[in-house]
């Protein structure tokens, strides 16, 4: 075989893998879009808008919805207001992680 032969099966070797390639990846993200839920716009508006309400999983998940709402994780995703947020925010309301601070505070206009 001559060199040049070589280098052109290496070519459409090189071609047919790259087609391959893409028509896999074309496949999975449409496997990916397709199974996207229906639920969305729940919260629009919000970082979770497409989640669904924790209420609508007990149905088909009733033993790891009562589990959940035992603890504080059924607490933790919920708006922060004044009447489910618990602290002193006049005093010893400052925080430091990895060199950066935060200060916790109560501004009038929380609802």
């Amino acid at each position: 075989m001559r060199f040049s032969h070589i280098l052109n099966l290496q070519k459409d070797l090189l071609t047919k893998s790259l087609i391959l390639t893409f028509a896999g990846l074309l496949v999975a993200a449409g496997v990916v879009l397709s199974a996207r839920p229906a639920y969305r716009s729940v919260r629009s508006g919000y970082a979770d808008e497409n989640y669904l309400k924790s209420g609508e999983c007990r149905s088909c998940h009733a033993d790891h919805y009562a589990s959940w709402a035992r603890t504080y994780h059924s607490r933790m995703t919920q708006e922060a207001r004044s009447t489910n947020v618990q602290g002193d925010f006049m005093r010893d309301n400052t925080f430091e992680y990895l060199g950066v601070k935060a200060r916790m505070e109560k501004l009038a206009s929380s609802s």
